[in-house]
């Protein structure tokens, strides 16, 4: 995984699309004795959302395989482009780092206060320490604190010292996405035993009726996993929008669209929704 990380990064690079590795190798590097450690499944890269477009052309001349493009589907409000590679490796090309939470990352500024780290014998670019607690604990909260690596690789880098309390607690409220960050922290702290301190989980953490909500939400079975994951993305926003209601519809919405098409099928009237408010894995097969 470090050499296809490696690989991905500098065929970005050397068509001049900075990219930021994400997650995966780069944590089995930096945070664990040995990288078998910590098993990943795909390769994340974040890149600014103006070249987006370029880095997708760089990956297919690179054997990767456009999977799914979201952001040709109004109704799907995710954050990044999967990719196919070689075995069946998956590549998530991030153009925001997290769409959970209404999060505002600034990507310059993310891009001014990344570092670079040592992969395979090479270098690539990887998030700031600040930046890195913050999208680790809003990452883990988006996936209803779901795997326990998330949290035990959080719990990890905090045992670093090239962090700030002071700088996370400012970017995660900058970024909208304290109350996410700070029930992250607090579940890292409560599950893997995380050094955070009081003050943090005080300044950042919800309150208790909304972190006991949030443990019940969380203690739903897997069949009611839109249910859990949307209550969670309710109860963890700092501030609530259209586009937030939006996208707590759409998986709703294109079911619906799925639905009516089949229907249409049905009466051989053709699709009564538009392709385009579908996501493309209901258009498989």
């Amino acid at each position: 995984m470090e050499s296809t990380t490696l690989e991905a990064v500098r065929s970005l690079e050397n068509a001049g699309v900075e990219a930021i590795a994400l997650k995966g190798a780069v944590h089995a590097a930096r945070l664990y004795p040995k990288p078998w450690l910590r098993p990943s499944g795909d390769v994340d890269l974040f890149v600014r959302a103006k070249h987006c477009d370029r880095a997708k052309v760089v990956l297919k001349r690179n054997g990767w395989r456009l999977d799914y493009d979201p952001r040709k589907f109004p109704l799907d409000f995710q954050h990044s482009v999967n990719f196919v590679g070689r075995n069946r490796l998956m590549l998530e090309l991030h153009w925001i780092l997290t769409s959970g939470f209404q999060g505002r990352f600034e990507s310059e500024q993310v891009f001014a206060r990344s570092r670079w780290q040592t992969l395979s014998g090479g270098p690539v670019r990887i998030l700031g320490p600040n930046d890195d607690v913050v999208f680790q604990a809003a990452h883990a909260a988006a996936h209803a604190f779901r795997g326990a690596k998330w949290l035990f690789d959080l719990k990890l880098t905090l045992q670093r010292s090239d962090y700030c309390w002071d700088e996370v607690i400012a970017l995660a409220r900058a970024a909208r996405v304290s109350a996410a960050v700070g029930m992250a922290l607090y579940e890292a702290r409560r599950r893997v035993g995380a050094d955070v301190p009081a003050w943090v989980l005080e300044r950042l953490a919800p309150g208790l009726l909304r972190r006991m909500v949030a443990r019940g939400l969380d203690a739903l079975p897997d069949e009611n996993a839109w249910l859990r994951s949307s209550g969670l993305g309710l109860l963890l926003t700092d501030k609530v929008s259209t586009r937030w209601g939006l996208q707590m519809m759409g998986p709703g919405l294109k079911r619906m669209a799925l639905g009516a098409n089949h229907i249409g099928r049905k009466l051989g009237t053709g699709p009564l929704v538009s392709e385009r408010f579908q996501p493309a894995w209901s258009r498989r097969g």
